[in-house]
């Protein structure tokens, strides 16, 4: 099966603690986190195919098309608020079901943190791997950003954040478990060596994928209507949701007037319709006969 587990860890804390590693460590390291990722193979299939199948389904082309597991797109972690705003917050909360506790915690996450992961994701598609080396210069062609330092450091602090999320699953017998979305990562100014956890992938995507086009997303104006369009797409057929519901669902601030965030939702709909993506109707603080096109 290649290295141990706690060999791999050593490996990227000493990169890490080198700083940018020679190409021939580079080489030794992507080799050993694919043998170890062999057992992978099944998960990777259902990647595979699981992309292919919703890609025939909706009949696009999967130029610039990144996917989210579709629960994550439902209940997303990621808050449509300015960098700035970050500052001094923290990710917690929890989610209780029948079979016991979900928490979630780390550092604040918004809506660049989501661009970022699903250009990750984007690259994880095209690799077919859960292992990958990044360069900064791709994320932010998917991303349609100027390749600068600014940019390039933003993305590093993004899949750091990412990194550090984690998941605590408390199950009703005492059963728990903790869980992340990036397994390991290593990087400098040029590159990011990522291995993403298998079980972010293995336990979402035995149900459904979203397909998002990273490009169209790109051209939005405004978080909000970005987190509009990743909600609206992880969801089928006539969709109808009352205002409360999609300030929750979207992570706004619902300390706001809602007259406000009435102006900003239709809005950020005004704009999906005006790009054909979608169609809707509004009365009484609910929008009805939601249609994706």
């Amino acid at each position: 099966m290649g290295k141990k587990k706690s060999d791999f860890v050593g490996m990227v804390a000493k990169m890490e603690k080198k700083g940018r590693p020679t190409d021939e460590e580079v080489e030794r390291y992507v080799d050993e986190l694919a043998k170890a990722s062999k057992p992978l193979s099944r998960i990777y299939y259902e990647i595979d195919k699981g992309i292919s199948d919703a890609i025939e389904k909706d009949a696009v082309q999967p130029v610039q098309l990144s996917w989210l597991p579709t629960d994550t797109a439902r209940k997303s972690i990621f808050r449509p608020i300015a960098d700035y705003q970050l500052e001094g917050n923290y990710t917690n909360f929890k989610r209780t079901s029948g079979w016991g506790t979900l928490e979630v915690g780390g550092p604040p996450l918004n809506m660049v943190d989501e661009g970022i992961l699903l250009a990750l994701l984007l690259e994880v598609r095209k690799k077919r791997t859960l292992s990958i080396k990044v360069n900064y210069k791709s994320v932010c062609k998917s991303l349609n950003i100027s390749d600068q330092t600014k940019n390039r450091r933003r993305i590093k602090l993004g899949i750091k954040k990412l990194r550090k999320v984690y998941f605590d699953f408390e199950g009703k017998k005492g059963k728990t478990s903790i869980k992340n979305i990036i397994k390991a990562f290593a990087g400098d100014k040029e590159y990011s060596y990522i291995e993403l956890d298998p079980w972010f992938f293995d336990k979402f995507l035995k149900n459904e994928i979203t397909m998002l086009d990273l490009e169209f997303r790109q051209s939005l104006k405004g978080d909000i209507t970005k987190a509009l369009y990743r909600f609206l797409s992880s969801h089928r057929g006539t969709q109808r949701y009352y205002l409360e519901t999609l300030v929750l669902a979207l992570n706004m601030n619902i300390d706001k007037e809602t007259k406000l965030n009435r102006i900003t939702l239709k809005r950020s709909f005004a704009q999906l319709k005006t790009k054909k993506f979608c169609t809707y109707r509004f009365k009484d603080d609910l929008f009805y006969n939601i249609k994706i096109l």
